[in-house]
């Protein structure tokens, strides 16, 4: 519901980016590419501690630079794509890819702010929200077979995502009294995610497990111009493992 909200309140952003995702996986059933089904995907994931630029402008040209540390957060994502497979070549081998829609979310813990001569303890976290259009290639498959069937046990993935994120931070809780600064901010911007998948079958109607890492980057974010002192916050990035499962429908 939390992602939702936000969603609709940026809803002139990101839903260009969500119909963006509905027309590529409309257009990947053309006639030729018939041989597939849909599936969804449900995943929770662990994001690595990292950190960004933090930039206070002060007005008058004085600007005031420091890093923004950022602990291991967690979060969650839903996708419905589908997988195609192309014609055998003369190796009876065949490509499989899939197209698919990603609604993504982190939570990311902010301990420490530090832009001379402040430091700060915020204790309070980092929220992202993303719709991503993700295109993975398959890279290979097992020889093992699932249970007498002719669907492989193993399948790795490589997959590579871009869309549109809003990112958000609330106002430190221990901002110096009269300083004005460090106030509440939040954005909307282009994100990009590279993943490399594996999963198993896991029964002989679609289900499956998966394995992710992945690396997603999110845009700054700035309290407002109009208001000084204004604090930016610089482009950041992080590694999340992923685990989850896949059901395939026709």
């Amino acid at each position: 519901m939390h992602i939702m909200k936000k969603f609709l309140k940026h809803k002139n952003f990101l839903f260009f980016s969500f119909c963006l995702s509905l027309v590529s996986v409309a257009w990947a059933q053309s006639e030729e590419q018939k041989n597939g089904h849909w599936y969804w995907q449900g995943s929770l994931h662990q994001t690595g501690a990292t950190a960004s630029d933090v930039t206070l402008n002060m007005g008058g040209g004085v600007l005031l630079k420091g890093p923004q540390k950022l602990n291991a957060g967690t979060g969650a994502s839903m996708v419905l794509g589908r997988q195609f497979m192309g014609e055998p070549d003369e190796a009876q081998n065949r490509r499989v890819w899939r197209l698919e829609a990603e609604v993504w979310s982190a939570s990311l813990p902010r301990p420490s702010l530090t832009v001379a001569p402040l430091s700060l303890t915020p204790r309070d976290k980092l929220q992202a929200e993303a719709l991503f259009v993700n295109a993975a290639l398959r890279l290979g498959e097992s020889d093992a077979r699932y249970e007498g069937t002719d669907t492989p046990v193993w399948r790795s993935w490589l997959v590579g995502g871009v869309g549109a994120a809003h990112v958000s931070v609330p106002q430190p809780r221990d901002t110096p009294t009269g300083c004005g600064c460090f106030g509440a901010a939040s954005a909307s911007g282009a994100a990009y995610q590279l993943k490399l998948v594996l999963e198993r079958q896991i029964s002989q109607n679609g289900w499956l497990a998966h394995l992710q890492l992945a690396h997603v980057w999110l845009p700054s974010i700035s309290t407002a111009a109009a208001s000084l002192p204004q604090t930016h916050y610089g482009r950041f990035d992080t590694g999340t493992v992923s685990i989850g499962i896949r059901k395939l429908f026709d």
